[in-house]
């Protein structure tokens, strides 16, 4: 089931987490098969959505796995003062889905909110489970209305996220602060 969590996040973060070189990064969610992003059930209560606190073996990463995403697999925006995030329609996922990024950047989510209503928090066992008020930097209640929200993500830890709609179909995304 690793080996699966780990296909899942390298096809949605890609496979050599190379980005492009400018300020900020911009990943069309349409263009990304959805099939591969996110090729798993939900509703199933396996690795590629839990929360799992142990060490990833293929990775030899240790620390959380979160909707099928760990450190070792992210891609490393670090180095980037800004992130764009994208989805759509379309595409019912979010792209890039797998981050890391340095505390203080700003992470900005761009599509169709009352469509897609976002909210920090895991899908666990299949359920929708919501971060606590004081706990994240996302929006811990429905975020529902307009094309963009930005948040600034601090302080350092691991932070899923997912749409509240499309949560246990895969519409769901990790970011790590350092």
């Amino acid at each position: 089931m690793a080996t699966l969590a780990i296909a899942c996040a390298l096809a949605a973060c890609g496979d050599d987490g190379a980005a492009p070189a400018d300020a900020s990064v911009a990943i069309d969610a349409a263009s990304v098969d959805a099939s591969h992003a996110h090729g798993h059930d939900a509703g199933t209560g396996d690795a590629a959505t839990d929360v799992d606190a142990s060490s990833d073996a293929s990775t030899g990463d240790a620390g959380p796995v979160i909707h099928g995403c760990s450190r070792g697999v992210a891609m490393d925006l670090t180095d980037r003062e800004s992130v764009e995030i994208r989805f759509s329609d379309e595409s019912q996922a979010y792209s890039p889905a797998c981050i890391a990024v340095a505390e203080g950047t700003t992470v900005t989510f761009l599509g169709d909110f009352s469509a897609h209503p976002l909210r920090a928090g895991r899908v666990i066992a299949g359920t929708p489970t919501p971060d606590a008020e004081g706990t994240t930097p996302l929006p811990t209640t429905t975020h529902a209305g307009g094309s963009s929200a930005s948040f600034v993500m601090s302080p350092a830890g691991a932070y899923g996220y997912y749409c509240v709609p499309h949560a246990t179909i895969g519409m769901v995304g990790t970011i790590f602060v350092e």
